[in-house]
Formats: C-alpha cells, structure tokens, sequence
C-alpha cells in the first residue's frame, strides 16, 4: 500500500473522529447528559471513531479497522438523530448546537470511512469531494435562481400580493431550475442528449406506479413513527395559506405535473445526479444527490422546532431516494417527474378534501 494510498482517507477521518469525541462536551440535550460529559453517545461513539481511523492512520492495513470507525460515526449520526426526535428534544432548554455539529461529522465520518475501506487514495477522495461540493452548488443555484424568478414573476404579476400569487411563483420557480439544467449543458459543453427525455415505456409506467405507491408507503410509515414517539409535524407553508382558500390548492394539481415535478427532476436527478455518476458509482451517486436534494428543500421546513424539522427532512430523504433509484432504473427523467408529481398532487387533493371537510382546521 503506496503512503499516499493509505494515509489521506485515515487522516481525514481522524481529524472528524476527533471533533465526533468533541461533540460529547458541547451541550446535546438533557437526556444524554451524564455529569460534567454533555453526551456519553457522543464521547463513546466520537472514541471508537476516533479509534478506528487511527489505527489506520498509523499503520494497520487490517480493514477491519475501517468498519470499527465508519461504526463509531455512523452511531455518533444515530445517536444525534435518535436524541432530536427524542421528546425530551422539545422539553427547554431543548436542543444543543452539539447535535447538528454531530450528526453533520457522523455522516461524512461514515463516508471517509467507506473510501478508506475501498483503499481510495488522495486523488480519488478529492474527486469525489469535488463532485459533491459541485452538485451542491447547482442545487442551491437552482434554489437561489428559483426563487429569484418566483420573485419577479409575483412582482410583475401580483404587485399587492394575492393568494393566486402561489401557483405564479410555483411555476416560475421550476422555469428557474429548468434554466439552471439548461445553463450546466451549456457551461459543460454537453450536447442536449444529456438530458433524458422520452416518452415512458410499460416497464417505466410500472415504475411510475411502484415509485408512487412506495413514497406513500414512506409517508404512511414515517408519520405513524413521529406519532409514535410525539414528534410535531411540520407544515409546508402553502396548507397554512390553503385554510383561507382552499381552492388554491386545486391550481396546484395540475401544476404537480406540469411544473414542480418536471423541474425539480430534471435539476435534481437528470443534473445533479447525473454529473454524480462520473465520480461516484450508480448506488453512491443516488445516495449523494438524495442528501443534495434534501438539503436544498431545508428553507421549506426551517419553521418550527427541531424534532419536527429532522423528522421532516428524514422523510423527505426517504422520499427523495426513491425517485432517485426510480431516474437511476430507467434513465428516463420523464419518470421520475411523473412520479412526483402524482405524489404531489395526491397530497393536494387530499388537503384540500380535508380542509373543506373541516378535518384539517
């Protein structure tokens, strides 16, 4: 094993290993608080990371070593996941700036320590990280570019504001993705083939019933969970408007298929994902663009208290990866667009069914 091969994976992971160990003494909650340690989770786990990663780092080729450190950081993210959806998380003083901090080095522990148990030296590491950082930066521009057309689009056409306002910016929020996916073919030199459009075969409308009844099943399974254990849900901002009228949430349905799901697909699996596959093999590279994917949808949910908001988004990864596996299957964006966007538009006519049945006040 070349020393480059072997030490820039293990050293990385040593540098998260020790800041996991440090969590532990920044405040979490009260529940994992145990004397003068703020988190005996986040000392056990960020120490058996830390150990991991070291042995590697100074000579143990066993790669076993590797497994014991992405085990420490992938308990450190559990646990730190585990301690927000906690009731005691709602309770004051609530949660800590050392849970977000923990679960953030868990996941990238448990990333490192995967490419040092594939042996990846320096170079393939950078690679990656490089495709990573750079399918971020496309999915906050198109959220960025979105939102700055929804803006215009409002200004233009409702200058004093109006409920119909919604389905305006909606719309023009997925023409801002759509010119973001244009702009990366455009800025990379690649030809309009890159995009994956076509009209879906039986095996894809299988897939669009699958994909569909899965991210119910997600749905189902993830609320009844937060139930269980009394997390709050946390509204998109949109039902809240809905109570005054709730036939803006009719305009929505067609817009499910027209706009927001062929414009998040296409930013979100046909470029994001995509531009993953050359770094990343298939499986790594849906995995990668599903944390994109959520990531960007955080401004949507960044109300109300923490167990919700976590809860929200672990739900909303699970939903992502299915249309990522779904785009990934059958190389057809037109799929997973679809399956969006009956998702959506399920979820729409459901509110509003329940809005004006006085079940949802």
């Amino acid at each position: 094993m070349s020393r480059d091969r072997g030490d820039f994976a293990p050293a990385l992971g040593f540098v998260l290993g020790g800041l996991g160990l440090g969590t532990g003494f920044l405040r979490w909650t009260n529940l994992v608080a145990v004397g003068p340690v703020e988190s005996l989770p986040g000392v056990l786990f960020g120490l058996l990371s830390l150990v991991g990663f070291a042995a590697r780092r100074y000579g143990a080729t066993d790669r076993r070593w590797s497994l014991l450190a992405g085990v420490g950081a992938g308990g450190l993210a559990t646990a730190a996941g585990a301690a927000t959806l906690h009731p005691s998380a709602m309770a004051d003083p609530g949660v800590g700036p050392g849970v977000p901090v923990a679960f953030v080095v868990g996941v990238l522990g448990v990333g490192i320590a995967y490419a040092d148990y594939l042996g990846q030296d320096r170079a393939q590491v950078l690679v990656r990280s490089h495709a990573t950082s750079t399918a971020l930066f496309i999915g906050l521009t198109g959220l960025l570019v979105g939102f700055a057309f929804s803006t215009v689009a409002v200004l233009a056409l409702f200058p004093g504001g109006s409920i119909a306002s919604n389905g305006v910016a909606t719309a023009a929020f997925s023409v801002g993705l759509g010119v973001v996916a244009v702009g990366y073919v455009i800025r990379t030199d690649r030809g309009w083939d890159f995009f994956d459009v076509a009209w879906p075969t039986r095996r894809d409308w299988l897939y669009v019933i699958g994909g569909t009844i899965a991210m119910f099943v997600i749905l189902g399974v993830s609320g009844w969970l937060a139930e269980l254990v009394g997390v709050p849900s946390v509204e998109h901002g949109l039902i809240e408007q809905a109570r005054e009228d709730p036939v803006i949430l009719l305009a929505f349905i067609p817009l499910s298929w027209l706009a927001i799901g062929p414009g998040e697909e296409l930013l979100s699996r046909n470029v994001v994902q995509k531009h993953l596959y050359d770094a990343f093999s298939r499986p790594s590279a849906v995995i990668v663009a599903t944390v994109v994917f959520t990531v960007i949808h955080l401004p949507a949910y960044a109300t109300g208290p923490p167990p919700a908001i976590f809860a929200t988004l672990l739900r909303l990864f699970g939903i992502s990866l299915v249309l990522g596996v779904v785009y990934e299957r059958t190389e057809n964006v037109v799929v997973p667009a679809l399956v969006h966007g009956t998702y959506d538009a399920i979820q729409f006519g459901l509110a509003y069914v329940a809005i004006t049945a006085g079940v949802l006040g």
